[in-house]
């Protein structure tokens, strides 16, 4: 388990990477970065680039049963909330249990996460899985039967 001093270095090289990122003085419209903690959450979305009115309340609310979020930029600000296959992927999960999380249990949680999206605001909401080939993995939409899921949501 990582300190709380690498823990507090982490959160805020990720503020200050998505500062950048949204500042105009790089050259990159697209850019993720992985976002675990709830609080580093709340506060990249003092940005007032990626600002979104009503986003941290909704997601404070999931945070527990999500898996990782990643926020950055696909010309306007995005975010991808990761929908957990098991108990230990899941931010409030219990690292020793690799519990399966039951489809139809993933399925609402789905919901939630494109019903919070669409209270907050998000232009676009889609839902993409994970599929694994012969050339690495890929994100697909509306593809059943890959996992894990996770969720778009995108403003313009």
């Amino acid at each position: 388990m990582p300190s709380k001093r690498m823990s507090a270095r982490a959160a805020k090289d990720t503020i200050d990477f998505l500062r950048l990122g949204f500042s105009g003085h790089v050259d990159t419209l697209n850019f993720l970065v992985k976002v675990r903690q709830f609080d580093t959450f709340k506060e990249a979305l003092t940005i007032p680039e990626i600002h979104r009115p009503g986003l941290v309340e909704e997601f404070q609310q999931l945070w527990d049963d999500i898996g990782a979020v990643e926020l950055g930029r696909e010309s306007s600000f995005v975010m991808y909330v990761h929908i957990p296959g098991t108990q230990q992927h899941r931010n409030g999960g219990d690292n020793a249990k690799a519990i399966k999380i039951p489809n139809e249990e993933r399925s609402e949680l789905t919901q939630r996460v494109l019903d919070a999206g669409k209270r907050a605001g998000a232009d676009e909401r889609t839902v993409q899985q994970s599929c694994v080939g012969h050339l690495g993995e890929s994100w697909m939409v509306d593809h059943p039967g890959c996992h894990p899921t996770r969720v778009r949501l995108w403003w313009d």
